[in-house]
């Protein structure tokens, strides 16, 4: 048997993840196989591709179960692509089945859990996430549904209208008449000679003020070097801390469910 064909990589963008319990249903994927692989075979459980989250956790590769060449329903004639649907049809309806038998009154809850799960499973976007491998159809994207807001055409609101501004009007300005000139060259003269004999009388003193000596007793205030800076808080634990709370609580909602598979089997 060969390698696993990796059919398609899914986003969050058209999808969006169906669950239970707040958890998408790719979470628990492989103990969903398991328990329909047990009860109901080979053929409804290799209906369902496998997920596997990628690392850099952008998207999710799902791969067949089988090996062979790989090709879309619509790649199909009519009559195959009729057959492939039918075969479909009965092992999502067998899978549905087993779903609503595990959600008796009497049954515990994680069983309940489980079943519907498997009900959720039945679920898929379009008929555009079904291939045929090796003449065999699988299903991508279970537990998905379209994304009516991502299908949706983003509506562009129309412009607002700007005001319009008025041009700028500049009143017009009557004409001043200038007097006549007048005879004021000799005051402007002394006045010229008055500011530089104040000026070079201002020079005089900040240089004689340079030459005083410093009082002794006058205080000279000296430049303090700055504190040294606070050392830096520890790192806040709290994130790891919760993180490694989260991944733990995920491996129990695991365990408890391969624990209430097993029970369904006895």
């Amino acid at each position: 048997m060969g390698e696993r064909p990796n059919l398609i990589l899914t986003t969050r963008l058209g999808v969006r993840p169906l669950g239970v319990r707040g958890d998408p249903l790719h979470a628990v994927a492989g103990q969903l196989l398991s328990v329909i692989r047990r009860r109901l075979g080979d053929g409804p459980a290799d209906l369902l591709a496998e997920p596997q989250l990628r690392e850099s956790d952008d998207g999710i590769d799902w791969y067949a179960a089988r090996s062979g060449e790989v090709r879309r329903l619509a790649e199909l004639g009519e009559d195959e692509r009729s057959a492939a649907l039918r075969t479909v049809e009965t092992h999502l309806a067998a899978i549905g089945t087993l779903g609503a038998q595990l959600q008796t009154p009497d049954a515990s809850e994680e069983a309940r859990l489980i079943g519907r799960s498997l009900e959720l499973a039945t679920t898929r976007p379009s008929d555009d996430f079904v291939f045929v491998v090796d003449g065999q159809p699988v299903i991508v994207a279970w537990g998905y549904e379209a994304d009516a807001a991502q299908s949706l055409q983003t509506f562009a609101s129309p412009p607002v209208p700007q005001p319009e501004r008025p041009a700028a009007t500049f009143a017009s300005v009557p004409a001043v008449a200038l007097p006549a000139r007048v005879g004021w060259v000799p005051w402007l003269s002394a006045l010229l000679f008055g500011l530089l004999l104040l000026l070079l009388l201002l020079i005089a003193s900040w240089l004689l003020r340079a030459c005083v000596p410093v009082d002794p007793t006058l205080n000279v205030a000296t430049l303090e070097t700055p504190a040294p800076p606070a050392p830096e808080a520890p790192p806040d634990p709290t994130p790891l801390l919760k993180a490694s709370l989260d991944e733990a609580r995920d491996d129990d909602k695991r365990l408890k469910i391969e624990i209430a598979a097993l029970q369904a089997d006895l």
